[in-house]
């Protein structure tokens, strides 16, 4: 069962000798949760992250997490691809449709001078009335 697990660690968590209580557990924490890793990351400039793990059940991503509800926000779901959700009903796409451009052709090349194609003032007209040269 694939788990995604976001946590925050708690603005509160200042004082230097508690800072280094939370590394070491989380520390012992990630030596069981290495093996389970699939991805994981921290956000730049914040005290937060994420990794997506893959447990047996969510008795063990409980047995994983619990300790380190102790440091920080823990959110945890469940991660399904795109193909199960589409399996799930026939009206959903497992690929969005193309959205057509919205840049006015001229010819087989996009005519500058026309809202929408890249320059986009007030002043543009919305259609194209060039002579193909």
């Amino acid at each position: 069962m694939r788990i995604y697990v976001g946590f925050k660690v708690f603005d509160t968590l200042i004082d230097p000798a508690a800072i280094n209580r939370a590394r070491a557990v989380f520390g012992e924490k990630m030596q069981v949760i290495g093996p389970k890793l699939q991805d994981s990351g921290v956000f730049a400039g914040k005290r937060e992250g994420f990794m997506l793990l893959d447990v047996a059940s969510q008795d063990e991503a409980f047995a994983l997490f619990a300790e380190l509800a102790d440091f920080c926000e823990i959110e945890i779901h469940l991660v399904s691809s795109f193909e199960v959700l589409a399996s799930t009903s026939p009206s959903i796409r497992c690929r969005p449709p193309r959205i057509p451009s919205p840049v006015r052709r001229h010819g087989n090349m996009p005519c500058p001078l026309v809202r929408g194609s890249g320059i986009d003032t007030e002043l543009a007209p919305t259609s194209c009335n060039h002579s193909q040269g």
